[in-house]
């Protein structure tokens, strides 16, 4: 049982090593931060490190042309896109430049 462990345990430190070198992955002890969840709004949370400008661009269109005000006719449902438009314009604006998105990301940056 001893060994056992001993055996889990150093292939556990060999999976450790290989997930920071794996490709859109960050090194051993980086964390992204999405303190506003702009990865999140963008559709983009599942995508890791290997999100390009198009893949921002993309996502941004997508969202925008499904929660834009004029889409919606109801007063209830038009307030509710029009408040979800602009979290995704600000996570546009934030995401859409890689400096900017970088700074994001390592918590340098919340938002504009």
């Amino acid at each position: 049982e001893t060994r056992l462990r001993e055996e889990q345990a150093k292939r556990e430190g060999k999976r450790s090593k290989q997930r920071g070198a794996a490709p859109g992955r960050p090194p051993n002890g980086w964390r992204q931060h999405d303190f506003l969840g702009y990865f999140k709004i963008l559709g983009l949370e599942d995508k890791g490190f290997d999100i390009t400008d198009e893949d921002i661009k993309t996502s941004f269109h997508r969202e925008a042309k499904q929660w834009h005000p004029d889409k919606h006719r109801d007063d209830g449902e038009k307030e509710a896109a029009a408040d979800r438009f602009k979290k995704i314009q600000a996570a546009y604006q934030t995401l859409k430049d890689a400096d900017s998105r970088g700074k994001y990301r390592r918590g340098e940056l919340h938002a504009l």
